[in-house]
């Protein structure tokens, strides 16, 4: 196995914290979002060990898994006193024996988590200014992201070990120098990877400028992810963290680059240079984007040109892989010939009460946001006993 597909397993597993269900009340319901995250992280803890004896034995938790709920991910009953709660945020730091690599696994988003569509996702008209240092040689630069990511950024940085209480900056400030780092993250993950490894490791960064001195390698190993912020946050980003050159016959084998597949909608969000293709992503297969998903585009794009003027309304947020560098040519997935080995239950019937080319189109977004990485990473994979749910997901996205 590559470090590539290393890497990229590490990331996934970041995603697969339990969801609680039915859970009694604590005794003290002001303690329920706290009473929910060290239950979690307990469950999460506890089933590691044999996800990475399953994965090969390649890697060893040091850090974490630390985990975030937001208020509005945990659902509560009053009749029967219990309560159902999904990770908002999630982080975990392994490392990986055969290389000695230090590995920051972020998760992305969780298809039952309010606060990552309807936040972390889905708050991008009003960008806020870097809060984590500029380079003094560069005073011109004003990076901005968006609120969603700068909330997501600030979780993450925050977050305590469950076991040590201490942050990931004052853990990393433990690791001898030469120790390489990879930060790696898909989807939310592959937006929230690179921010937080500038916020580390940036030359100017702010949170533990000891860490700049430590002699660490830092590198970005970002699938998926949605473009986040302006011109020189890129500018400031890719100067940091530079990109391999020329990019390497398979695209996913490469660092410090937005690793993405062109039949993707996710990462086609935000920059104004791709955001509009996804109206036809799947078009020249025989699949039209619904009116619906076009709507929703419209209305984030509206949004956006609203809070943003210079001195005319304009998309700022730019690309971080202009040049395709990254990216690899989707294969689409007719749905007449589903895999029954997929990330996804594909059940858009007429049981479903959902639009039905909503559905579809939803079925074949997810495939290529899931499943498709896997086949270009050529990473075998068994079909998980707790599918994703294509109907129940578009049911949850509809009324967004």
């Amino acid at each position: 196995m590559t470090e590539y597909q290393q890497t990229f397993l590490l990331s996934m597993l970041s995603n697969q914290a339990p969801e609680l269900v039915n859970q009694p009340f604590p005794e003290n319901l002001d303690l329920i979002q706290q009473d929910a995250e060290q239950l979690m992280e307990s469950q999460f803890l506890a089933s590691i060990p044999e996800r990475l004896t399953a994965m090969g034995g390649f890697a060893t938790l040091e850090w974490g898994p630390a985990i975030f709920i937001d208020p509005s991910d945990i659902q509560e009953d009053t009749k029967t006193k219990t309560y159902n709660a999904t990770a908002t945020n999630t982080m975990a730091v392994f490392s990986t024996g055969s290389t000695g690599v230090y590995t920051i696994a972020i998760a992305g988003t969780k298809a039952t988590s309010i606060f990552d569509e309807k936040t972390e996702d889905a708050k991008v008209g009003v960008l806020v200014d870097w809060a984590y240092g500029v380079p003094v040689e560069q005073p011109v630069l004003k990076p901005r992201i968006s609120t969603g990511t700068n909330d997501g950024l600030g979780v993450l940085l925050s977050l305590p070990d469950p076991k040590t209480g201490v942050n990931l900056a004052t853990y990393l400030s433990t690791l001898a120098s030469g120790t390489v780092i990879t930060i790696t993250g898909h989807s939310l993950g592959g937006g929230l990877a690179p921010a937080l490894s500038l916020a580390l490791f940036g030359a100017a960064s702010n949170i533990s400028p000891s860490l700049l001195k430590q002699g660490l390698l830092p590198q970005v190993y970002a699938t998926a992810g949605p473009d986040i912020g302006n011109k020189d946050y890129v500018t400031y980003l890719s100067g940091t963290f530079k990109a391999t050159t020329p990019p390497p016959a398979n695209k996913y084998e490469q660092y410090n680059c937005k690793i993405w597949n062109s039949l993707d909608v996710v990462p086609h969000a935000w920059s104004p240079a791709f955001l509009s293709q996804i109206k036809s992503i799947y078009k020249s297969y025989g699949m039209d984007t619904p009116g619906y998903v076009g709507g929703v585009i419209d209305a984030v794009s509206a949004d956006i040109k609203a809070h943003n003027y210079d001195p005319l309304p304009y998309n700022p947020y730019y690309s971080l892989d202009d040049a395709l560098n990254g990216q690899f040519p989707g294969k689409f997935q007719p749905l007449d010939s589903f895999p029954s080995d997929s990330f996804i239950n594909y059940n858009c019937n007429n049981n479903c009460n959902a639009n039905v080319d909503v559905c579809n189109f939803v079925t074949e977004m997810l495939f290529q946001h899931i499943d498709a990485y896997f086949n270009e990473l050529q990473i075998p994979f068994q079909a998980p006993a707790n599918k994703m749910d294509a109907c129940a997901i578009t049911q949850k996205l509809d009324p967004l």
